[in-house]
């Protein structure tokens, strides 16, 4: 047990939260892997869906598997929307605005 008042909690702290950024960052590089820029941020979102489970009603999240299946799922539908064939006008916005949504 870590004093309220120590350094050392500050420490725990500062690594807990870096613990909790892991599986974000694994499934959106992942994703980026997969699709390119495109897919790095829609694969940082599923993996924090997939890491905290608040969003699908489970008290505890799905873990690296899980992140690794959102990485896998957000880069080949960021990929799939790449591949779309869309007017001149909006091919420049693709990457930008589109595809992470």
């Amino acid at each position: 047990v870590i004093p309220d008042e120590s350094f050392w909690k500050t420490i725990e702290q500062i690594g807990a939260a870096s613990f909790s950024f892991m599986i974000p960052i694994l499934a959106g590089y992942i994703a980026y892997s997969i699709a390119d820029k495109p897919g790095l941020v829609p694969g940082m979102i599923g993996g924090y869906i997939a890491a905290t489970g608040s969003f699908y009603g489970s008290v505890s999240g799905a873990g690296f598997l899980g992140g690794i299946i959102a990485g896998f799922l957000a880069g080949y539908a960021a990929l799939a929307i790449k591949k779309l064939k869309v007017p001149k006008a909006i091919q420049p916005i693709m990457p930008i605005i589109i595809i992470p949504v």
